[in-house]
């Protein structure tokens, strides 16, 4: 899917590149610095301007979907356990939650995101919240084939956004610093074609350079408020 957010990306870097290396012999130091934070905040406000709208989702969020499923009954909580007891035999046998879930009904899946939390290998995990979060999504996208509405509603409406969503994320990045892998994903998946083009046109090295710079630019102004105050 064609639009012009590549190319605003790619003036960005640009921008941001010649910012921060702009050299002027006719200026003192710190005025050249006042420049180059001046065409870095420049660069980065024209990009801001450019940045998508993503219109809000209605409805209850991800969360809240997934947590008006945990068991509240008595008969609940004991299908619940009964399930686990299922998963953890599958578990056993050496299959990974999401291959689980890939095949499982509504109540496997109430069960499996129950457990999910206190799961072994998930409980003492140093990435706990990260699995956490993944198997999460592999639940929610299997409420959604199996015909959970609220699921399936909240799929199709994140659906129709993904495009802005995406480029408004991967454009937001850029302001700060460096776009992340999450981010770069996310754009992959909706607009490939403009994924490579904005993949292209990154300046290799530019994103720790930026966020150098910025960490500097940043203690200069607090430097000169401080001397200004006394």
């Amino acid at each position: 899917m064609t639009t012009t957010h590549p190319a605003q990306f790619a003036r960005h870097q640009e921008a941001s590149r010649a910012a921060i290396t702009h050299q002027d012999r006719t200026l003192a130091p710190g005025a050249l610095n006042d420049r180059r934070r001046s065409m870095r905040e420049k660069a980065n406000g024209d990009l801001a301007a450019q940045i998508p709208a993503v219109p809000a989702i209605s409805g209850p969020s991800r969360d809240e979907i997934l947590d008006a499923l945990s068991p509240s009954t008595a008969d609940e909580i004991q299908v619940a356990l009964h399930r686990r007891e299922r998963i953890q035999a599958d578990l056993d046998r050496g299959r990974r939650p999401e291959q689980i879930l890939a095949s499982a009904d509504l109540r496997t899946i109430i069960s499996l995101l129950d457990w999910l939390p206190t799961m072994p290998g998930v409980k003492d995990s140093t990435h706990h919240d990260d699995i956490v979060a993944e198997i999460q999504a592999f639940a929610f996208d299997r409420l959604g084939e199996i015909g959970h509405e609220p699921a399936a509603e909240r799929i199709q409406a994140e659906q129709e956004i993904a495009l802005p969503a995406a480029w408004a994320r991967v454009m937001t990045e850029a302001i700060a610093g460096q776009v992340t892998t999450g981010a770069w994903t996310d754009l992959y998946r909706v607009d490939p074609e403009g994924y490579r083009e904005a993949q292209a046109a990154e300046i290799p090295g530019l994103a720790e350079e930026a966020r150098r710079f910025d960490i500097m630019a940043s203690r200069e102004v607090e430097a000169d408020q401080f001397a200004v105050r006394s």
